[in-house]
């Protein structure tokens, strides 16, 4: 058997059996062992003593033992001493004492972790931490009172709060001290020193100011003069001046008594003469003396001619000013022929109201109203002419030239009903609803509009003539009023009632003989004529013609003008401003507020419209107000619809971009593979076809898009320019609008390059300006480069600063005119590292920012002062790209914003995302119903069979209603349920049904009382209300709404969530029946018809059909 050892203190037991010697000597150890630990060489730990006192303290006792003694000497305290000690400690204690210790304590107080823990200690000497050991005071608290001791970090805190960051040589008392030129009175010294300093609010010089070569900018103009002068000031003085080598002058310049010298002899007549000149032209002083007398003879009678000729040629002049007079007039009046409608007259003045000209393209006069030009007669040559035409199959359009709202349209005799039978508007044509018959007759007649002029009103006309005799006063007598005309029953008028005898030497036709019958194909019958007729009678033809299954939208096919359907105007009665006139804004309300179901609707006013796109206002602009003055409660009008010529009645909507927290890639990317290597900065053409990069290749490539703004299509272009002279570790790259100038950015020399092309947006075209400019002040590693697309200023951002800086280039474009802003914008807010890219949206108002390393993702930010990158501030959006690629580097968006580029390292790919959103009406229903011009005339319906309508649901839906009682009831149908009221104008006020349960009514007012507004509210408060495609389309013929003499239909789109995919619908198509019409039955096509006898008329039908024949 081994031995074994206890558990505690590890005593041997020797194995039974082993050597003397062997248990001697464990024993011993045992031995050894006891004695040490009686002695306090080895602590004694575990003991647990039940029973028993120690100095009459019971063991065991729950209260700690107090120790009492003027000395209490441990040599070697081991284990707790619990209770207070009474008395100087000396010597060494190891383990917890709980209690307290009156009294000194020396020697070492320890503990097995090697700190000593006290509750409290009062210390009424010094402490000596023993400097040499390295001792310590550990677990304080941050001081409280003025007599606590101080945290290492309490003192660090107060130290950097002093220094508060200041560089190292300026960060102790004595380095600040030294700074300030160890002047006690420095604020004294500073505030003597700005006394003589110029405030920048302004104040007077009292010196001289040397500019050297600088300039002083942002001069306001002078008025004063001893105000400095700007250079336009200057420039436009300096125009008003003659320049030393020649030009022209404005006005007369008086010499005074001084001479002009040095004057050339003249050669035009307009110019000066000189003495020389004339005195070789008339001779010298002496000869003019000798010639004066005979000059004067000449001149006396001269001078009678010419007074003679003088008032001929004034006579002449002011015939000739009269007669160009009356030419600019007339030429002012009658501009000629032109192909097309003249802005200015042929002087280039403003057009005078009442001016003509020939309009040669169209072959016609037209005159200017005083704001614009309309045609100056009727398109119709004299009164009236006539077209008559036989329809082919379905055939609708018939050419004919007339003027709008002077036309009749005639089909097999029957006069038409413009707007519900035919459209006519155009000017060109006529266009039935419905398509005609093969062999219909359309007769159309138009009518020559013009006014009549020198016409009397009825008061002038009885001041004219009532006192005429037979003025036709006696009208109220017919008797009296035909005698006094001479007018003769009998003789040459009628009776008021047609009776009486036919007017002399005029014969009237009387019926011979009817026939009315249903016809089989190739059948005939007789009409015995009630008198023979010689040589033979007039026979007159209709057929009936049935209709039934006849479908057509009629007038509710939306008309792209959406004159035919009023939509609901939500505009509430407060007055709206825009914040701005032409650009995008913030609308205020003179009260309340915008609804969220508001976005998305068209707002219009003060001849602008825009989109809102916020509850808080926010909008997009359509069409740019007048001003941004408020527009008054009722002038301005705000719409969730809108008319689609193409898809008919639709959601007012508006698409924007640069919305990167909804950025969604769509799968489109081109692999740029070896070319260009490393693909760094990445710009675009404006038009889309044409994208830019350079490489770490020290190159720049140029490629082509096959389709504009889709990477996809992406093709080298064979075209690239080597950087290598300038920097080579290109970085980014800029164009100017026009394609003339490039701007590239390199970290080699810290610079920024410029470059000239000689053919726009051609880089095989380019070469070096020589002209750069360096960013190492600012930053050491640029990688990034915007401009203001003005030129005026230039942006660059880098790694080494983190930050990007905002330049101003005094001249446009011009780089040895940049000067450094102050100004600087860095995201360390939301990525502390390598601030790679950073791009404008086109108006300047967001910045967007890419950093390489840390989250790969692109931020927004707005600036409240376009295109100052230090008005920037975080948007709250973002957008994470390392799915694509996990070291982007660069990043470009679409003109527009909708669509984002971005390329990187590790894939060496260029990546398309769409980033655009959508504002447009949603989780709503939007009615709008048919006006008087598109109500359908049910009169001769007899029912209908169904309906279709003619929708696109988008991401959304169309519910319709009908009304068959001139908009008192709107209706809905469900088939084999039947017919509900969702709507109803009940004496005046709007009511709806509020029942959930289709078959049930409950009717409450509307909260507005309005059609459309009260039609809004039944669709949205409850389903049952709501009749979409499927449900309508499903009713037959038998469950279908009951006719009345009109039908109006109402369409209300909806869209669960904003979309680009809109729902609309252009109308709805009804199959109906209705009565028969007759029609003109065509001779040799539907019958024919011969004489067997002077009394007789055989009609043979040439197919099964009901004709009506009348002989004459």
């Amino acid at each position: 058997m081994a031995d074994t050892n206890t558990p505690v203190y590890g005593f041997v037991k020797p194995e039974n059996g082993a050597s003397p010697d062997s248990w001697g000597t464990k024993l011993n150890n045992n031995w050894t062992k006891t004695d040490n630990i009686l002695g306090g060489t080895t602590p004694v730990t575990g003991i647990d003593i039940n029973g028993g006192t120690v100095d009459g303290t019971q063991i065991g006792a729950s209260a700690a033992s107090t120790v009492v003694g003027t000395t209490v000497t441990a040599a070697n305290f081991v284990g707790p001493i619990a209770g207070a000690v009474t008395g100087n400690v000396t010597g060494n204690t190891a383990g917890v004492h709980t209690g307290a210790v009156t009294g000194d304590v020396t020697g070492n107080v320890t503990a097995s972790s090697g700190t000593s823990a006290f509750n409290h200690v009062n210390i009424s000497g010094s402490l000596d931490m023993d400097a040499g050991t390295s001792a310590t005071i550990t677990g304080l608290s941050n001081p409280v009172q003025g007599s606590d001791a101080a945290t290492k970090t309490y003192v660090d805190t107060a130290v950097a709060n002093l220094i508060d960051n200041a560089p190292a040589n300026l960060d102790t008392l004595n380095e600040l001290a030294a700074a300030l030129g160890d002047d006690e009175a420095f604020a004294t010294t500073i505030a003597a020193s700005v006394a003589t300093k110029l405030p920048k609010s302004g104040g007077s010089m009292s010196g001289a100011i040397a500019m050297g070569t600088n300039k002083i900018t942002g001069l306001g103009t002078p008025t004063a003069g001893t105000d400095a002068a700007t250079k336009a000031y200057a420039d436009s003085v300096d125009t008003q001046k003659l320049d030393k080598s020649g030009g022209t002058m404005s006005g007369v310049l008086a010499m005074g008594a001084n001479k002009i010298t040095g004057v050339s002899d003249p050669t035009q007549a307009q110019d000066a003469s000189t003495k020389n000149y004339t005195d070789n032209l008339f001779g010298s002083t002496a000869d003019a003396a000798t010639s004066a007398a005979a000059a004067a003879t000449s001149a006396g009678n001269a001078s009678t001619s010419a007074t003679n000729a003088g008032s001929s040629a004034t006579n002449s002049a002011n015939s000739a000013t009269a007669a160009a007079a009356s030419f600019d007039s007339f030429d002012d009046r009658y501009l000629g022929a032109k192909s097309s409608n003249p802005s200015v007259d042929n002087d280039g003045n403003a057009l005078i109201t009442g001016a003509l000209y020939f309009n040669s393209t169209a072959n016609s006069m037209r005159v200017y109203n005083g704001s614009s030009w309309a045609d100056a007669g009727s398109a119709v040559n004299g009164t009236s002419q006539r077209v008559v035409y036989t329809a082919t199959a379905s055939q609708t359009s018939f050419s004919v030239v007339y003027d709008a709202g002077f036309v009749d349209v005639y089909l097999n005799g029957l006069k038409l009903q413009i707007v519900v039978d035919y459209a006519g508007t155009s000017g060109t044509a006529i266009v039935l609803t419905t398509g005609a018959t093969v062999g219909d007759i359309v007769d159309i007649v138009s009518y020559g509009a013009f006014n009549v002029a020198n016409t009397y009103t009825q008061a002038q006309a009885d001041a004219k003539y009532a006192h005429v005799a037979n003025n036709l006063s006696d009208l109220a007598n017919a008797a009296t009023a035909r005698t006094n005309l001479g007018l003769v029953i009998g003789t040459n008028v009628l009776a008021p009632n047609g009776s009486g005898a036919n007017l002399t030497g005029i014969m009237t036709s009387s019926t011979l003989g009817t026939l009315t019958k249903s016809f089989l194909a190739n059948e005939s019958s007789e009409i015995t004529l009630s008198s023979t007729v010689s040589p033979t009678p007039a026979v007159g033809v209709t057929k009936e013609v049935a209709q039934v299954g006849v479908s057509s939208k009629g007038s509710w096919d939306v008309v792209s003008t959406g004159d035919n359907y009023d939509l609901q105007n939500t505009a509430t009665a407060v007055t709206l401003t825009p914040s701005s006139a032409t650009a995008n804004g913030t609308f205020s309300l003179g009260s309340g507020s915008f609804a969220a179901a508001d976005v998305g609707k068209k707002i219009t006013g003060n001849s602008g419209e825009a989109i809102l796109t916020s509850t808080a206002g926010a909008y997009s602009i359509v069409t740019s107000f007048a001003n941004t003055n408020a527009i008054a409660s009722g002038s301005w009008q705000m719409y969730a619809l809108k008319f689609d010529s193409a898809n008919g009645i639709t959601l007012n909507s508006v698409i924007q971009g640069y919305a990167v927290s909804s950025a969604a890639y769509n799968s489109k990317n081109f692999n740029g593979g070896s070319t260009g290597a490393v693909h760094l900065g990445i710009f675009f053409k404006p038009d889309g076809l044409s994208m830019y990069h350079v490489s770490n290749a020290n190159t720049m490539y140029q490629w082509t898009l096959s389709t504009a703004w889709d990477i996809s299509t992406l093709s080298y272009a064979n075209k690239s320019f080597d950087v290598t002279a300038q920097d080579s570790k290109p970085q980014d790259v800029f164009f100017s609008p026009d394609g003339t100038k490039m701007f590239m950015v390199g970290k080699t020399n810290d610079r920024v390059y410029a470059y000239t092309l000689s053919t726009a947006w051609d880089i095989s075209t380019m070469s070096y300006a020589s002209s750069y400019f360096s960013t190492a002040s600012q930053e050491t590693t640029p990688h990034s480069l915007q401009f203001k697309p003005d030129g005026t200023k230039m942006y660059v951002a880098g790694e080494s600063s983190n930050k990007m800086h905002q330049y101003s280039l005094s001249t446009a474009w011009d780089l040895s005119t940049v000067s450094y802003d102050s100004v600087y914008f860095a995201n360390t807010a939301q990525n502390s590292t390598q601030l790679l890219c950073t791009v404008f949206s086109t108006d300047g108002t967001k910045l967007f920012a890419l950093n390489e390393n840390g989250q790969k993702m692109v931020f927004k930010y707005n600036l409240s002062t376009a295109w100052n990158i230090g008005t920037a501030s975080y948007a709250n959006e973002s957008f994470l790209l390392s799915s694509q690629d996990n070291t982007p580097t660069a990043i470009r968006f679409k003109d527009d914003g909708t669509r984002m580029y971005m390329v990187g390292t590790t894939t060496n790919i260029f990546f398309q995302y769409t980033t655009e959103s959508v504002s447009a009406p949603a989780a709503k229903y939007h009615p709008a119903i048919t006006k008087d011009s598109g109500q359908i005339n049910s009169t001769y319906w007899t029912d209908i069979n169904t309906m279709t309508t003619d929708q696109i649901n988008g991401n959304g839906t169309v519910s319709y209603a009908v009304s068959t009682d001139n908009h008192t009831t709107w209706k809905i149908a469900k088939n084999g349920v039947g017919i509900r009221s969702i709507a109803r104008n009940n004496s005046g006020t709007w009511q709806y049904n509020s029942n959930g349960t289709y078959g049930s009514e409950t009717w409450t007012n509307g909260t507005t009382n309005t059609e459309l507004a009260t039609i809004e509210q039944a669709l949205n408060t409850t389903a049952a209300n709501v009749m979409l495609e499927a449900q309508l389309e499903a009713v037959t013929d038998p469950n279908h709404f009951a006719l009345g003499t009109t039908l109006d239909l109402m369409i209300a789109p909806y869209m669960a969530t904003s979309s680009a995919s809109l729902p609309s619908s252009d109308g709805v198509s009804i199959n109906y029946d209705a009565a028969a019409l007759n029609k003109g039955a065509i001779l040799g096509t539907d019958y024919d018809y011969d004489f067997p006898a002077n009394n007789k008329v055989r009609i043979t039908s040439l197919a099964s059909q009901n004709l009506k024949v009348r002989v004459v």
